[in-house]
């Protein structure tokens, strides 16, 4: 029997998020959170996600496959991403469900056609591509492409603070707006890509911080000073988010003490306020594919 396991990463929210020459454009942080789904023979799942199903039918279009085959399959969805933080939970479902129904039929979707289908469900994170790049999230297109190696090895102390967003009805909300709160996006976005090219992390850390700073005007993170605080007072090098979703982190390397950020932490912010602290390595983006086929 053939089985085909497709795992997605999620993301701390973006590196950097705005709105560049018309474009509203982001970059992923991806980390190691996955979205896992597994295809198979069998009956299907009636209890597949809405926006799953939605891909799943996409998907079967964009590939010419059979659509009597779609009912010989079973395709089953786990994640260990928390929803509605900002850190593309359902990006990851749909590009995990895509990639492993065209892994499953043999057949190829490239970065770029997995993508766009992701962006035909909704505004789209761009945790499939292996590579760095700023992407358009409305269209599913790739603006810039960056060398992302001085990101290896990085990590991030996650903190899930309380609360949800719906990440579609933000977007429609806070597209008369954007353009005026991330004005100053075209040198963020400068000064993150001079970061990488010149290996400086520190400066990758300020870009970040810049962005997220710049975005509160659209979604408001009551904590982000006290974490920006802590995050320089103890060594870490700038804080990321999610734009369009709750969640903060402090990206690190070896010079930072998170266990004394986390005792700060819990002495300046009040428990309700927040669900969890994670510490998540930043990994390269992509889907990770398993094929077994044994005898039926």
């Amino acid at each position: 029997m053939r089985r085909v396991t497709a795992f997605a990463p999620g993301s701390c929210g973006e590196f950097i998020q705005g709105v560049l020459r018309g474009e509203p454009c982001l970059v992923s942080c991806p980390v190691n959170r996955f979205s896992k789904v597994t295809v198979s023979a069998g009956e299907p799942d009636a209890f597949l996600p809405p926006k799953a199903s939605k891909m799943l039918a996409l998907v079967f279009k964009a590939l010419s496959l059979p659509a009597e085959d779609k009912h010989r399959i079973r395709v089953t969805l786990s994640s260990d991403i928390p929803v509605g933080k900002g850190m593309a939970s359902s990006t990851a479902d749909l590009s995990a469900v895509a990639s492993a129904v065209a892994a499953y039929f043999e057949k190829e979707l490239t970065e770029d056609a997995l993508a766009a289908l992701c962006a035909e469900v909704e505004p789209t994170d761009n945790i499939m591509y292996r590579d760095l790049n700023l992407f358009n999230y409305m269209t599913g297109k790739i603006i810039k492409s960056f060398d992302g190696r001085q990101i290896d090895n990085l990590k991030v102390l996650m903190i899930d603070f309380a609360g949800a967003v719906d990440t579609l009805s933000f977007h429609e909300k806070s597209s008369e707006t954007a353009d005026e709160a991330t004005a100053n996006f075209e040198e963020i976005a400068g000064a993150f890509e001079k970061a990488l090219v010149s290996g400086d992390r520190k400066a990758v850390g300020r870009a970040c911080t810049a962005s997220v700073r710049a975005n509160q005007s659209l979604l408001y993170k009551p904590y982000l000073e006290t974490v920006i605080a802590l995050s320089e007072r103890f060594g870490g090098l700038g804080v990321v988010g999610g734009h369009s979703g709750t969640v903060l982190g402090v990206l690190y390397d070896e010079g930072f003490d998170a266990m004394s950020f986390t005792e700060a932490f819990k002495t300046e912010v009040p428990p309700e306020a927040y669900e969890a602290i994670m510490r998540c390595d930043v990994v390269a983006g992509g889907v990770r594919l398993q094929t077994s086929d044994s005898p039926s």
